[in-house]
């Protein structure tokens, strides 16, 4: 299966056919539009500019292959390096894509700490905003 897992450098939603992109990482599985963004001239002005990176694993990349369609990266984290995977897992923002990456790693590897830090950050992306210091709410 095709993945493409695209980190957004700012701090709004963007959206590009038809893909909502978050702060962080966001996970694109669908191949057609997978196919659409890297032809898409906003996909390729995005990433030249730095405000999108395509995340890979650096890792994999020393076993790249010569032939100019393999780009010799992976957008699984189960494929990933436990550093390259816990760089992505802080990264991602989006409780689905968080809850399909502890389903993949526990279908594959079952690496403790990459589960946990999964489990980690779905909890955190649950818990409520903080209230700032000095709010207008006032205590009864």
């Amino acid at each position: 299966m095709s993945k493409l897992l695209v980190k957004r450098n700012r701090p709004n939603i963007y959206r590009l056919v038809g893909v909502i992109f978050y702060p962080g990482i966001t996970e694109v599985i669908d191949p057609a539009k997978i196919s659409a963004l890297k032809n898409h001239p906003a996909y390729k002005e995005q990433l030249a500019l730095g405000v999108m990176t395509e995340v890979t694993s650096p890792s994999l990349n020393k076993e790249k292959d010569s032939s100019p369609t393999d780009t010799g990266t992976t957008a699984d984290i189960a494929d990933m390096s436990v550093k390259d995977a816990l760089s992505v897992i802080r990264e991602t923002y989006a409780i689905q894509v968080l809850q399909d990456m502890h389903q993949r790693e526990t279908n594959n590897r079952s690496r403790r700490n990459i589960l946990s830090a999964i489990m980690d950050q779905i909890a955190e992306l649950k818990k409520p905003p903080k209230k700032k210091a000095g709010g207008s709410e006032a205590e009864e």
